[in-house]
Order: C-alpha cells, then sequence, then structure tokens
C-alpha cells in the first residue's frame, strides 16, 4: 500500500496540478519528475515509469518517495551553485581587451597569430598566476 500525502489523498487533483506544472516547464528534467509521479499516481509500476521515461527505477523511486515525503514543491530542480570564479570581473574585462584587441604575439605569448583557448590559458596563468584547464576546440567561458 502506498504511503498517502495530503495533496495526493485526491489522486485526480493531484494528477491534474502535475500536469499543469508539467506543461509550463521548459525544462526536460523538471518535466521528468512530474511525469514519474502523474504515471505512478495513474498506477503504472516503477518498472514500467522507468522504461516510458528512459530513467533508472532507483531515479523514479526518488522522485515518488519525494513527492509522498516532502510534497509537490520539493520536485523543483534546485539551482547549483557552480564553481567560485577564478577571476574578478576587472581582470576577465582585461584579458577581454586583451584578446580583442591584440594578437598573441602583441601580448607577448609566442609567436602565434590568432587567440586558441590554450593561449588564453596560458595568458591568464602569466597574467595573474592562475590556471585554468587547456581546452582544445570549444569555446572558454573566461572572457565574455
Amino acid at each position: 500500500m502506498r504511503t498517502k500525502n495530503p495533496k495526493a489523498e485526491h489522486p485526480k487533483e493531484a494528477i491534474d496540478e502535475l500536469l499543469k506544472l508539467a506543461q509550463q516547464t521548459t525544462s526536460i528534467k523538471q518535466k521528468n519528475r512530474y511525469d514519474a509521479v502523474i504515471l505512478y499516481l495513474k498506477d503504472y509500476s516503477r518498472n514500467e515509469i522507468a522504461e516510458i521515461l528512459h530513467t533508472p527505477k532507483r531515479t523514479v523511486s526518488y522522485h515518488i518517495r519525494t513527492y509522498f515525503t516532502k510534497g509537490i514543491d520539493a520536485l523543483l530542480i534546485k539551482k547549483q551553485p557552480g564553481a567560485k570564479k577564478k577571476l574578478t570581473n576587472e581582470q576577465e574585462q582585461e584579458v577581454y581587451d586583451i584578446v580583442a584587441t591584440k594578437t598573441p604575439s602583441e601580448a607577448g605569448i609566442g609567436i602565434f597569430a590568432n587567440w586558441t583557448g590554450v593561449l588564453i590559458c596560458k595568458l591568464i596563468k602569466e597574467k595573474y598566476d592562475v590556471v585554468f584547464k587547456e581546452i582544445r576546440n570549444k569555446s572558454l567561458n573566461v572572457v565574455k
């Protein structure tokens, strides 16, 4: 027998509320959480839900348990804090200005004509003694 949540006393109302929230969100991960609970309230098994949503059964069970123990608000995805900035805003602006107005050779970073992520990392290391992971063939999120 399922644990009852006051909000799930009337599954039809709970399903309607979850459907409304699922339709309003633009996050696929968030919609998946709502869909897992909706399907559960419609008497699908955890295994069936996992198969339908292409999500591990453990994740489905976690979302269902969260809903019944903490309520609908606990299903919301929380913003992750991310890593602490390595450069100040002023330093970022200075790097941006250098990259936008000078070649690597004019900035004293070798004899290269074009900036790459590796060269920007080298500039930052030499100028501020801050190490960034060298990213090849990808944009570097150091400059705006």
